[in-house]
């Protein structure tokens, strides 16, 4: 497993966000500062989302698949959208997915900032106001338990501009 990046001397270490197949834009951006190396790649599904589950994970295997090829960790947020997701993960709902993703984080390899409700406090992003810590919790535990991810660090990640007060 690949560790966290330290920032090399002299240079820059940054994440730049996009969606998948939007690198050669990204690599443009970055090649715009002087020596800079991106650290992370920035990604966002949504969790349990609409479209399915065969669309979250192959979301999942290609964002992994990017960061691997492009030695990079994944900076990626998990939208709990619809919105009351977070009270069916709280109430065990998505055990089974949630060890799922676990497992494909660890054996991935890729250091993973795992954004919980990506900025939680956005109207819409699926945080009900007293609940979402409980589903945090159930999120981290599950993902843990299924694999001791320890590629994986949980960031509480809010949007101080946003006009939901935080959850």
């Amino acid at each position: 497993m690949k560790d966290f990046p330290d920032i090399p001397e002299g240079r820059i270490l940054n994440g730049i966000g996009g969606t998948i197949g939007q690198y050669d834009v990204i690599d443009e951006i970055a090649g715009l500062l002087p020596n800079n190396q991106p650290a992370m790649d920035s990604f966002w599904i949504d969790f349990p989302g609409s479209r399915g589950w065969a669309f979250v994970w192959n979301a999942v295997d290609q964002m992994l698949a990017k960061c691997q090829q492009r030695n990079v960790g994944a900076n990626l947020g998990l939208v709990l959208i619809p919105q009351g997701s977070d009270v069916k993960i709280a109430a065990g709902q998505y055990d089974a997915e949630l060890i799922a993703l676990g497992e494909k984080l660890k054996t991935s390899g890729v250091p993973i900032l795992l954004r919980i409700g990506n900025e939680l406090n956005v109207p819409g992003f699926g945080c009900t106001k007293g609940l979402f810590p409980e589903a945090y919790r159930c999120i981290v535990d599950r993902i843990d338990a299924a694999a001791s991810a320890d590629n994986v660090r949980y960031v509480w990640c809010v949007l101080p501009e946003a006009s939901q007060p935080t959850v």
